[in-house]
């Protein structure tokens, strides 16, 4: 399965229209406000769905807990039963978000694989990334949010490029220590790969530039990025 397929699937229905959500919602009942124990994990999960999709739709500072709570089929006291607060609850959006698209790349490891090969990989699900419009889709919706809420792409960041950046600066730093790699700076040479793997496409995508999804011009790149980071950091 591809990383597009994959992130379409984590995403479920924050992708799909407003309409949907609404026709499949249940009334609000007194019970929503003490969810059993069988049911806690399946209605935090509905209430977080619904939650990504109005962030989505209306960003950060417009997503009011009523609508939440309409779009998700249940009380506003559920919402706050589970998550005490709009803050915790976008933290929760955020960590799941990050978790699910960017585990691809976060979870990235080929244990006994050579240099040029784990960077290889990494460099190819940097590509898929940039070219898969459901993350792109949350990076706008968080860009767009933190001038006001700063602290909201401070999360996503913490949560997921710098995840990214710290898995391949361990790995880095491994193969340093071994002798297959000469780098003073792990951190540093993981933020200039990272980088150079991007291509520019995720500016273009993020400015809705038209990109043709061209692979052999995508291998192509790969293997100069990664010729040119092993030029510079073997032994």
């Amino acid at each position: 399965m591809s990383s597009r397929d994959r992130t379409r699937m984590a995403l479920g229905s924050a992708a799909g229209h407003k309409e949907d959500a609404i026709a499949g919602m249940e009334a609000p009942s007194s019970m929503d406000a003490a969810p059993t124990p069988g049911r806690d994990s399946g209605k935090r999960r509905q209430i977080v769905e619904a939650a990504t999709r109005v962030f989505l739709e209306v960003g950060f500072g417009e997503a009011s807990m009523d609508r939440i709570a309409q779009v998700a089929g249940v009380s506003k006291v559920t919402i706050y039963n589970h998550f005490g607060s709009k803050d915790a609850l976008f933290a929760a959006i955020i960590t799941d978000l990050c978790d699910r698209l960017l585990e691809p790349l976060t979870g990235y490891r080929v244990e006994g694989g050579s240099p040029e090969q784990v960077l290889t990989g990494m460099a190819r699900r940097v590509q898929e990334m940039c070219r898969d419009d459901a993350i792109m889709s949350v990076y706008r919706a968080v860009i767009a949010e933190s001038p006001r809420f700063p602290e909201l792409g401070a999360m996503f960041y913490r949560l997921g490029p710098a995840r990214a950046v710290a898995n391949l600066a361990a790995w880095l730093t491994e193969r340093s220590a071994v002798g297959d790699l000469r780098i003073d700076d792990p951190e540093a040479a993981a933020e200039a790969f990272l980088g150079m793997a991007r291509a520019h496409d995720d500016v273009r995508r993020l400015l809705g530039v038209a990109i043709a999804d061209d692979e052999a011009a995508a291998e192509a790149h790969i293997r100069s990025v990664v010729a040119a980071f092993l030029r510079a950091y073997t032994p």
